[in-house]
């Protein structure tokens, strides 16, 4: 089954997303992303973009060739596709960019305990040197 999918000037986000993306991969990742929604899971993607200039459009077929992914589309009413497959294609890059906020917070939060660690460490260090001059300095 052939879909064409309209990119216009309301989907920047998306056409910027399948500029990135390696040739001939759109199709590809838009059925992996179907059949994923399909199953109530997200798909792990990748979220470089590229620049777009206003007013660039992207018209392109989309070829479904699995159950999952046919009887989604038939699901939808002729008129509709289109918005339908651009609110999963946003759903799942929107869940992505999601995570990868909280995996760098995360990895903040992990970087600061451990400097913070070390700055105790190095600093418990210095202050026992300290006491040992003091000691030394005073005589006893």
């Amino acid at each position: 089954m052939i879909v064409h999918l309209s990119l216009g000037r309301n989907d920047k986000d998306l056409i910027a997303w399948k500029k990135a993306l390696p040739k001939m991969t759109f199709s590809w990742y838009v059925r992996e992303i179907i059949r994923a929604d399909r199953k109530g899971k997200v798909l792990e993607l990748p979220l470089e973009t590229e620049e777009v200039m206003d007013g660039e459009v992207y018209e392109t077929k989309l070829y479904f060739t699995g159950k999952e992914e046919i009887v989604f589309i038939r699901t939808v009413p002729k008129g509709k596709r289109n918005k339908r497959i651009k609110e999963v294609i946003r759903h799942h890059l929107e869940q992505n960019r999601k995570y990868l906020a909280v995996q760098k917070a995360r990895d903040e939060v992990t970087s600061a305990r451990d400097s913070e660690v070390a700055v105790n460490t190095s600093n418990d260090d210095m202050s026992d040197e300290y006491k040992e001059m003091l000691r030394r300095m005073s005589g006893k």
